[in-house]
């Protein structure tokens, strides 16, 4: 049996739906982002593909999930940087800090113990 590769569209207020937003945001995203490119069907209105729901998605991750600026999501989407794997990398980070400060808050805690046994 042979598989289409069927694309799907979305309306407006399906992806709004989807994506718990509001069109208007959708509106204001697609004159601030320029990687965003509506189709619009023959009575003008925009339609969605899975490609543009998963950009929505990723802005929206962006803006609203980790609090960054539009200017700063715009930056990191033009420079194709996943924001997954930069979260991934910023977690390693932050448990190898954690690992350290707990090291030192021992070491610390060490020396004080011998430095009041004297």
């Amino acid at each position: 049996m042979r598989e289409t590769n069927r694309q799907s569209f979305y309306k407006m207020k399906e992806v709004c739906v989807k994506l718990g937003i509001e069109a208007h945001v959708i509106r204001f995203w697609e004159k601030e982002f320029p990687q965003l490119h509506f189709r619009k069907n023959s009575s003008g209105h925009r339609i969605f593909t899975d490609r543009d729901l998963d950009l929505l998605g990723k802005i929206q991750d962006l803006l609203h999930n980790r609090g960054m600026t539009i200017e700063g999501a715009r930056s990191m989407l033009k420079k194709g940087k996943d924001p997954s794997r930069q979260q991934t990398n910023l977690n390693m980070k932050l448990l190898k800090i954690k690992s350290l400060a707990r090291e030192a808050r021992e070491y610390t805690e060490e020396l004080i113990k011998s430095l009041d046994s004297e």
